[in-house]
């Protein structure tokens, strides 16, 4: 599970499938919350868009169940915590996927402003949380 620590999305959790450094995650007009993770992923119009940092090392973790047929289901996800950045990219940027991996590519290398002043990834997050591994 993906858990969003502050920001816009404080409190939201996701069920994803990547867990990168940077991550969009959108609002919809509707007030849904949903994550660009998958590397085809673009905001829809009317979409609220904002960028997230990873907050620690992710995890993966295999969920194994039955379905309401009975029959026997699986399927693997990332843990993580994301903290939203506080220096938001520009709008166009954040819209469009090219710019968004630019703007990806040089945070990681000069990082990302006032990165030092976030607090530490709570010890609740992580794979041993609801019993998944």
């Amino acid at each position: 599970m993906t858990r969003f620590l502050d920001g816009p999305a404080a409190g939201v959790v996701l069920t994803l499938t990547r867990s990168p450094r940077f991550l969009r995650v959108v609002q919809t007009p509707a007030g849904e919350w949903d994550a660009l993770d998958q590397l085809a992923d673009t905001p829809s119009a009317g979409e609220v868009v904002h960028a997230y940092e990873r907050a620690g090392p992710a995890s993966t973790y295999h969920l194994d169940y039955h379905d309401k047929q009975g029959r026997r289901r699986g399927l693997w996800g990332r843990s993580a915590g994301y903290r939203h950045v506080p220096a938001q990219p520009p709008a166009e940027s954040l819209a469009d996927t090219a710019a968004w991996r630019a703007w990806c590519w040089a945070a990681a290398r000069t990082g990302v402003p006032a990165a030092e002043a976030r607090q530490p990834l709570p010890a609740a997050v992580g794979p041993a949380e609801g019993g998944a591994s």
